[in-house]
């Protein structure tokens, strides 16, 4: 992962690989001790824990000085997880600490952004970030896809707690189309204003698509503006990067 004059890498967020989901500090200790840029990372968790193990775990998590938060992928299980009392609760914990959560689900799913929107507004001091923008339709003739992420960004949005990343594009097309992840970012853009977006490489799954710097070259191709606020000054600030 290197790039070439006149980009730079000046730090970056290491979002948890699932290297080892139960014991999710043996891959930030590792990172810890391997890098030399700054960084933050988010840690694996289990939202499902009991209450008591899920407290001693992020208990254990917090002492890392690069943790800033955790994810558990909900993805198709969003809306039975988000229904769950039990993962309610531990976002009760993750509140106490004022930890980032990252939201990795369809926002098309509307049911399961209706449960999500519950829990983010009583956890106003947990930090929600979108991850992959939503998960976006990649198919003009999705109308009924697209409006109903659409809607659910424009919803969530009104929450001041949650920011959007804009990634993963080689999820969803491996050949996707550049104007149709401009008018993406865009619409990001249009819906949570330029300092609550930001844009990530998803790498290493980005080489899926293209390589490292031909990425970032589009990327700021598609770009007209603000291009020190979406790569680089959003990024530092909600998570927290020295």
């Amino acid at each position: 992962m290197s790039l070439q004059r006149p980009l730079t890498i000046a730090g970056f967020v290491h979002i948890e690989a699932g290297y080892n989901n139960v014991a999710p500090w043996k891959e930030i200790e590792w990172l810890e001790k391997s890098c030399q840029l700054p960084f933050r990372s988010i840690a694996a968790i289990d939202l499902t824990l009991p209450c008591d193990e899920f407290h001693q775990l992020i208990n254990k998590l917090v002492t890392f000085t690069s943790v800033v938060g955790c994810r558990h992928i909900l993805d198709e299980q969003a809306l039975q997880l988000l229904s769950s009392e039990q993962v309610q609760q531990n976002f009760v914990t993750l509140n106490q600490y004022q930890l980032n959560f990252e939201v990795q689900m369809p926002f098309a799913d509307e049911k399961a952004v209706n449960k999500l929107s519950h829990i983010i507004a009583n956890n106003t001091d947990v930090t929600f970030i979108i991850n992959h923008a939503g998960m976006p339709p990649t198919d003009d003739c999705m109308h009924s896809y697209h409006s109903s992420w659409y809607a659910s960004l424009s919803r969530i949005s009104a929450f001041k707690n949650v920011a959007i990343k804009c990634s993963g594009w080689e999820m969803f097309d491996r050949r996707y189309d550049k104007l149709w992840l401009a008018d993406i970012i865009n619409q990001c853009i249009t819906l949570f204003d330029v300092h609550r977006v930001m844009i990530s490489s998803n790498f290493p799954l980005t080489l899926f698509s293209c390589s490292y710097k031909n990425y970032w070259e589009t990327i700021i191709a598609t770009l007209s503006q603000n291009q020190q606020d979406l790569l680089h000054n959003n990024s530092k600030y909600w998570y927290k990067i020295p």
